[in-house]
């Protein structure tokens, strides 16, 4: 007689949520787009300017012959003072507006700097809302209280109405913090206005979770056996909190995106002079509109549709990778 069949082993939530995200189409395809967009920003943008000699930044007046840009796939002269002499560099998607820069590079950088801000603000908000949500789940009482009024307060505010009284007096008090360097001048600002703002979504869904769970027989077993409570809190309801918060990051991160574009096309926040997604869209609809009719360009220009199509893209594949995910984490697969 063979040997008996051997059951098969039990796997952890992550197991199976991993093992459905594999088979689940929608999840890897929005997945490959986010880490090709993540990657040809950060690694893609450094290569191209040192291949190509220039960066986000650098003006190139021979690029915008009577003040219109040049178009895609253009050949200009890397003379700064204009004149058609001297070595040539290659501008992919053209030239921004009449400045003459590189418009493919600056949609890389760009990139670089969205990313860092939707990254960071969630992250920090995730952190706020769920050590908050924590304390007035299993706390209770006052603690309780104080925090759902906290969260009340702050969804009270109109983010954008404050983001203009504010966002520009404390990016300009803010600029010089970079972090060493490794963030552009108003990223740290924006990242945490938006932190502030965002953490109450995070808070109540954690809240809601810990009031289910600190009524459950394996919390109760370890209160009765002596654990502390910051021992239950580590041990046994932070990790049944945060699987629930991973599907709502990922979609937060689209979200927070969003807004720092909206900020970006309202003049706050990150430098003019610092590329970002929502700053080269504010740039180019504020020009072109400016045109009067009949002039060669219009709103269909391509200078628009580039970082146009970046957050749209962006924000859709993190969306719908944040909904599959959330589904894989939910053992009712709603």
């Amino acid at each position: 007689m063979g040997a008996p069949a051997q059951p098969p082993a039990a796997q952890s939530p992550w197991q199976l949520a991993f093992s459905r995200l594999r088979h689940d189409p929608l999840a890897i395809v929005s997945g490959c787009i986010v880490a090709l967009v993540v990657l040809a920003c950060f690694a893609g943008g450094p290569v191209l300017s040192r291949t190509l000699g220039h960066g986000p930044n650098a003006i190139f007046a021979s690029a915008v012959p009577g003040y219109a840009p040049v178009g895609f796939w253009t050949h200009v002269h890397t003379n700064s003072y204009g004149g058609n002499h001297g070595p040539t560099t290659l501008f992919v998607l053209g030239a921004d507006s009449t400045v003459g820069r590189d418009e493919l590079m600056r949609l890389l950088y760009g990139g670089q700097v969205t990313i860092e801000v939707a990254v960071g603000a969630t992250i920090l908000a995730m952190l706020l809302g769920t050590t908050m949500g924590v304390l007035a789940g299993y706390r209770g009482g006052r603690t309780d209280a104080s925090i759902q009024w906290l969260i009340e307060f702050a969804m009270a505010f109109p983010v954008l109405l404050v983001a203009i009284a504010l966002g520009s007096s404390l990016s300009d008090y803010y600029a010089g913090y970079t972090l060493g360097g490794l963030l552009q001048p108003g990223v740290l600002s924006i990242t945490v206005f938006i932190a502030l703002f965002a953490w109450t979504y995070p808070a109540r869904l954690a809240r809601v979770q810990v009031l289910e769970l600190r009524e459950r027989p394996f919390v109760e077993a370890a209160r009765m056996a002596g654990a502390s409570g910051g021992r239950i809190l580590r041990s046994h309801i932070v990790p049944h909190v945060i699987p629930t918060l991973i599907g709502p990051a990922t979609i937060m991160f689209a979200t927070t995106m969003l807004l720092q574009a909206s900020f970006s096309m309202l003049g706050v926040g990150i430098d003019p002079n610092t590329p970002s997604w929502g700053g080269m869209l504010a740039l180019k609809v504020g020009w072109l509109t400016s045109l009067s009719t009949g002039d060669q360009f219009s709103l269909a220009d391509p200078l628009v549709l580039y970082p146009s199509a970046a957050i749209l893209l962006t924000v859709a594949a993190a969306s719908v990778l944040g909904e599959q995910v959330r589904r894989a984490l939910d053992p009712r697969r709603t």
